[in-house]
């Protein structure tokens, strides 16, 4: 197949969070299926002036219509390592910026993003051999299915929702610069409570919305989650399909991490406590604890679960155990200073990370403990349990893709849970994991099952490549 991604961003070239990085380990795996794959970016001033990369011209030119206006574009491509083509839409005045997010404050995100969809379809009207499947990515990409749809192209397009907060928003009058029949501004278009909602275009539009987990596609069609295109995501249920994003194992492997003390496995985990051991004297912890080292990696603000926290963590560091706690600085961060300094043996605080620490962090740590809801940080418990760091997760109804509480009766599970949200639940699953830790037969068996789980970004794109064949059958 001939896919084309259509996104505002792709790790290595630009970057403004894990979105990027998703979409570049799942680009080089649907190649490596076999398939043909290209992206197309907006050519952004930091990719312009990177040496690294130099776009080169494809002498390909052409006038899109924006509003009344007829404004050029110019094609720019490279090829990537792993050999996928990455085109670029040249057009200084929409990206020739030092901030690249379509989150940045600039006024006329409508106007460059529908110019950059109407590109895309320009694009792929060129292309040779045409794509059969158009992949858009949020919001930025979402009136590509409409243009296309509009214009009764035979692409076939698939939109990929990362988060249902960003719609992209734009006030009525806005809806002039995309050119499409006035039909199209309607309760049953892109019209969204008086205002142009591109994200709602994409969902009515495309052959298929993919979110990031099937209980991502349940919530979604609930008023509380929904964020207010709940309605429209019920009435086209039958095109949404939930497919869990992977992680990358050339980067994300304790049996190859560079990075970290000593390789190990779901077979030889003997490396793991050579990775604690340089973990807590680097976070100038004392050596050698009977009980885990546990840690958290958050945000510190309200809901992250440091309200139940916190009224607990003189009680667990009444055992012996360490406590590592990598956060942004916020509302509770007089408390933890506070409670570093008291415990300094014991307890470690810190608000500077990198990507080192972070992959130091999940080989070093035997529990990582995650206050919060799991639907909010997928990424970190898929690496937390590639790295044999239990997840102590309070219970919702997206979890058991990725945990199963443990039990101690059948040897089963990979994680604890608990399920009130109160402090004393967290505590009592502590104290939980803290006794089967004490048990070492029992600890080693519940790490080897969560290392032995499978969240390659292989297994992400076998189901994209599922659904782009049914799609094409379809026709």
């Amino acid at each position: 197949m001939k896919i084309l991604m259509a996104a505002s961003e792709m790790e290595p070239f630009v970057q403004t969070g894990p979105f990027a990085h998703a979409l570049s380990a799942l680009s080089r795996e649907l190649q490596a299926l076999d398939h043909e794959v290209s992206i197309v970016l907006p050519f952004y001033r930091s990719i312009m002036r990177d040496r690294k990369y130099s776009p080169q011209s494809t002498g390909v030119r052409f006038l899109v219509s924006i509003g009344n206006e007829k404004i050029p574009c110019e094609i720019f491509e490279i090829d990537t390592a792993c050999g996928i083509q990455a085109f670029f839409i040249g057009r200084d005045e929409y990206f020739d910026r030092p901030e690249p997010s379509g989150h940045s404050g600039y006024q006329n995100h409508s106007a460059r993003f529908t110019f950059y969809a109407r590109c895309v379809v320009e694009l792929a009207r060129r292309i040779s051999p045409t794509p059969d499947i158009i992949q858009c990515h949020n919001w930025q990409a979402a009136l590509i299915p409409v243009m296309i749809q509009d214009a009764h192209l035979p692409f076939k397009t698939v939109l990929s929702i990362s988060q249902l907060e960003h719609q992209g928003n734009f006030w009525s009058h806005d809806f002039a610069l995309t050119n499409l029949p006035s039909r199209y501004f309607s309760p049953s278009g892109l019209e969204f409570y008086g205002s142009l909602n591109f994200l709602k275009g994409g969902i009515l539009f495309a052959d298929a919305i993919v979110l990031p987990s099937k209980h991502c596609v349940k919530e979604a069609q609930q008023v509380e989650h929904g964020c207010g295109l709940d309605g429209v995501l019920r009435e086209h249920s039958k095109k949404l399909y939930g497919i869990h994003n992977g992680i990358d194992e050339s980067i994300w492997n304790p049996e190859q991490d560079h990075l970290i003390r000593a390789f190990y496995s779901a077979s030889n985990q003997k490396g793991k406590s050579m990775c604690s051991a340089e973990l807590l004297s680097s976070s100038r912890l004392a050596p050698l604890p009977t009980g885990p080292v546990i840690a958290i990696l958050s945000q510190l603000v309200t809901g992250a679960g440091f309200d139940l926290f916190l009224p607990a963590l003189d009680r667990l560091l009444a055992e012996d155990v360490r406590v590592i706690i990598l956060g942004q600085t916020g509302n509770y961060d007089t408390a933890l200073k506070v409670a570093a300094h008291k415990h300094s043996s014991k307890l470690s605080y810190q608000v500077e990370y990198n990507e080192l620490l972070i992959h130091q962090l999940f080989a070093g740590v035997n529990i990582f403990l995650l206050p919060r809801k799991i639907e909010l940080h997928r990424d970190s418990i898929m690496k937390a349990l590639k790295y044999g760091a239990i997840p102590i997760v309070r219970t919702c109804s997206g979890l058991y893709p990725f945990i199963q509480d443990y039990d101690h009766a059948n040897h089963t599970g990979t994680g604890f849970l608990f399920y009130d949200n109160t402090s004393e639940a967290l505590l009592d699953s502590l104290r939980r994991a803290l006794n089967i830790f004490r048990d070492k037969d029992a600890w080693k068996g519940i790490v080897t099952r969560a290392m032995s789980k499978d969240f390659s970004w292989k297994s992400s794109a076998n189901c994209y490549e599922k659904l782009y064949a049914s799609l094409l059958s379809s026709s």
